[in-house]
C-alpha cells in the first residue's frame, strides 16, 4: 500500500527553490531552525548512532547529520526529489544513504531498527487512518521518534494541517508513542530574543511563551523500551 504526499504541490521545484543554490534563504532556513533539531538529536541519539529521516526531501539535515559522525539513513518516494537529496548529498560531502521508498513500505524494506526516525513536514498533510499508519510506521522504525511540524502561529501555512503541542502529544500517545521531549524553531522573535536572552533560557521558552513557526516532539516507542 501507498500513501504518498499530495501532490497538490511541484515538490521538486519546491525544494529546489528553498535548496543551496539559493543562499539567502538556505541560511535563514539553516540558523533559524537546525541548531534546536540538532541539540535535541544530540541529546537524544547516542554519539555515532543510526538515524532514518522518512520523507527526507532534499535531505539537507540528513546530509548534515551524516557529516557528524550519525549512521544515516533518507527514503522519499518522488523520484526527482532523491536525486536531488543524492546530488545535495555529493556537493556537500555528506555520507547519508539515501534511496527512494514510500514511507509506509520502509520497515519491511529495510528490515532494521534505528536509535531514532525522525520526520519534518511530514505528517501535516495526511489525516485519518492514514495519518495514523504514518504515525505508527515511525515507532516501527525507531527506538526514539521525532515529528517536526508546523504551528498554528505559522502564517505561512494554507494547505496542510498545523498543530499545538498538545495536540502533537495527542496523536502521538494514540500511537502509543511516549512523549518526552519537546521544542519549539522558526520565530520571527529569534533575533531579538537571542540577544536579549541567555541561550539556557530561550530554550526554555521557544514553543511555550514565544511562539514558533514549527514545533517538534520527541518519544520513545514502547516497542524497543
Amino acid at each position: 500500500m501507498k500513501l504518498g504526499i499530495p501532490l497538490s504541490r511541484d515538490w521538486f521545484q519546491y525544494f529546489k527553490d528553498r535548496g543551496i543554490d539559493n543562499l539567502p534563504l538556505f541560511l535563514y532556513h539553516y540558523y533559524a531552525f537546525r541548531p534546536p533539531e540538532i541539540n535535541r538529536i544530540k541529546k537524544h541519539v547516542p554519539e555515532g548512532g543510526s538515524i532514518i529521516e522518512l520523507g527526507c526531501g532534499s535531505a539537507l539535515l540528513s546530509i548534515l547529520l551524516s557529516s557528524m559522525g550519525y549512521e544515516v539513513m533518507a527514503v522519499d518516494n518522488d523520484p526527482r526529489v532523491i536525486q536531488l537529496a543524492k546530488h545535495n548529498n555529493e556537493r556537500l560531502g555528506g555520507r547519508a544513504r539515501i534511496e527512494l521508498m514510500d514511507l509506509l513500505e520502509a520497515p519491511k524494506k529495510v528490515g532494521r531498527v534505528f536509535d531514532l526516525a525522525y520526520s519534518e513536514g511530514v505528517i501535516e498533510h495526511f489525516r485519518g487512518e492514514a495519518l495514523k499508519e504514518v504515525v505508527r510506521v515511525h515507532g516501527e522504525l525507531g527506538k526514539k521518534v521525532m515529528f517536526v511540524v508546523p504551528a498554528h502561529e505559522d502564517p505561512l501555512v494554507t494547505d496542510q494541517d498545523t498543530y499545538s503541542f498538545k495536540e502533537l502529544e495527542r496523536l502521538c500517545r494514540s500511537a502509543r508513542l511516549k512523549p518526552i521531549d519537546r521544542f519549539g524553531m522558526g520565530t520571527g522573535l529569534i533575533k531579538w530574543s537571542r540577544r536579549l536572552l541567555p541561550p539556557v533560557v530561550l530554550a526554555r521558552l521557544l514553543g511555550r511563551l514565544i511562539k514558533c513557526e514549527n514545533i517538534a516532539i520527541v518519544c520513545t516507542s514502547p516497542k524497543y523500551t
